[in-house]
């Protein structure tokens, strides 16, 4: 009985330190670091560090003239830069994507506002944002293979039928980034394709 008691309190002295371990905090980026991604229909695009201030990672994606200010805490994008220098908030649904620190079971949400598609109109929509980090899986695309956070993100429109979608990433502290996404296939998503991690720099 002793030992069981001893067996049991061990146990929960562990637990903690387990849990401590799948806790992922936000990453150090640099300078030069960069992720290259091959979408579905073969494209590739590049994301690139490209400068890093007192608060911000800047990055570039691709042949996109903005730039994009990442919150060095936390992992969201705060900003984006556009190529006259003005800083504006972003409103990109994918914002808080990562939001730091992540672990298993963790879920947060939040709400957009914004124009939308609507029998060939533009109209003010507002969306539900969901995120929720379903689990810890080991994940293999042509960079390598990577213990990963499986990250899915939902996204509701608050109108009509409240029509949805849902987009699936698998993070990687050790590549710094996202190595795969994967999109729903549905009518839900417009010219946006699955994609994985096909080669990176860190410096």
């Amino acid at each position: 009985m002793r030992k069981m008691i001893l067996l049991g309190c061990l146990f929960l002295s562990f637990a903690p330190i387990v849990f401590a371990q799948d806790k992922c905090e936000a990453p150090v980026w640099k300078t030069g670091d960069q992720w290259t991604f091959k979408r579905a229909d073969g494209t590739t695009f590049t994301n690139q560090v490209v400068d890093v201030t007192k608060d911000l990672f800047i990055l570039k994606t691709g042949n996109d003239p903005d730039r994009y200010g990442y919150d060095k805490e936390t992992g969201n994008l705060k900003f984006v830069i556009k190529e006259d220098g003005r800083q504006m908030k972003a409103t990109n649904d994918l914002r808080k994507l990562f939001n730091f620190p992540i672990s298993v079971g963790k879920k947060w949400t939040e709400t957009n506002s914004r124009l939308a598609a609507s029998l060939e109109q533009q109209r003010e929509t507002t969306f539900l944002i969901d995120f929720n980090v379903e689990g810890i899986e080991d994940l293999t695309t042509a960079a390598g293979t990577f213990k990963t956070y499986k990250i899915r993100h939902k996204l509701t429109m608050m109108r009509g039928r409240n029509p949805s979608g849902w987009l699936l990433f698998w993070y990687s502290p050790d590549a710094k980034w996202w190595v795969k996404r994967e999109v729903e296939k549905s009518n839900f998503w417009r010219n946006l394709l699955n994609a994985e991690l096909v080669s990176y720099e860190l410096k």
